[in-house]
């Protein structure tokens, strides 16, 4: 009965199957790349309707130029493949040829599957090329409320550049975020080097916790000059006198040209 079904067979030549390869292989990788993408946009925090609708229209032009590359690159090489198909022939679906072929087909399926796992995890945990990481450099003093026209001993010593004092329960109440501090800082671009994705290691020397840190961060461009900011609110909780590490922050939107970023705690909340 079963040598009524026939099963149709190609009989690839050698650039059949590198062509076939090629193709399915930059199918999967533009699927993890977009895959990865969209994994790796968080919650950007609250956000004002400007920005939403900024948002929503940047995403949507990244996303549509993205499929007309993926989809232009599929027809490219869909071409060379349909042209080495090979001689097609019928057989008996219990044959042997027919059940090498079938064979064939779920090994290449598992391991095109294979390939998209490992290739979806190593992009997650590697940062993409030309996305190198920034010092931690601090924000200007201009961040700090009201520094300028502090009477503070301590205050007006870091101004200087010079050993502040031991802080005062006075001083570290009017200025807790000085006393929140950033320790260790990198960053990368993602989502179409749109989005800023920051590291924060912070440490609390206030003797009390504190929660909802808001930090900002510069941008400069490769001359030197200032061309962005980000500001962001961490609603963490951090106990006094530990450090906590914050990874994969989404600071939003970063400019194109930003390959240098300093931040700085700017507000904190004390909890008593």
């Amino acid at each position: 009965m079963n040598s009524l079904v026939q099963l149709e067979i190609r009989k690839l030549g050698f650039f059949g199957v590198v062509f076939r390869i090629v193709f399915y292989v930059f199918n999967v990788i533009m699927l993890v790349v977009l895959i990865s993408v969209f994994r790796s946009m968080p919650d950007t925090g609250p956000q004002t309707s400007a920005e939403q609708v900024g948002t929503a229209i940047g995403m949507g032009i990244g996303t549509g130029l993205y499929l007309i590359v993926w989809a232009a690159g599929a027809v490219i090489l869909g071409l060379p493949v349909l042209m080495t198909r090979g001689q097609k022939m019928l057989a008996p679906i219990d044959a042997p040829e027919a059940v090498a072929y079938r064979r064939r087909q779920w090994m290449t399926r598992g391991a095109l599957t294979v390939l998209g796992l490992v290739l979806f995890f190593a992009y997650q945990q590697s940062d993409r090329p030309g996305k190198a990481t920034a010092p931690f450099s601090p924000a200007p003093t201009s961040t700090i409320p009201d520094a300028t026209a502090s009477k503070s001993p301590r205050i007006d010593a870091i101004l200087r550049g010079e050993q502040p004092p031991k802080a005062t329960p006075d001083e570290q109440t009017q200025h807790p975020e000085m006393f929140v501090k950033i320790e260790k800082f990198s960053w990368t671009k993602d989502a179409f080097d749109t989005v800023m994705m920051a590291n924060f290691t912070l440490k609390n020397d206030l003797p009390w916790p504190v929660k909802d840190i808001t930090i900002r961060c510069e941008h400069a461009a490769p001359s030197g000059t200032t061309i962005d900011q980000n500001t962001r609110t961490i609603y963490e909780r951090l106990e006094p006198g530990t450090t906590k590490q914050i990874r994969s922050f989404n600071m939003g939107f970063v400019h194109s040209q930003a390959t240098k970023s300093g931040c700085a705690v700017t507000k904190v909340v004390i909890l008593r």
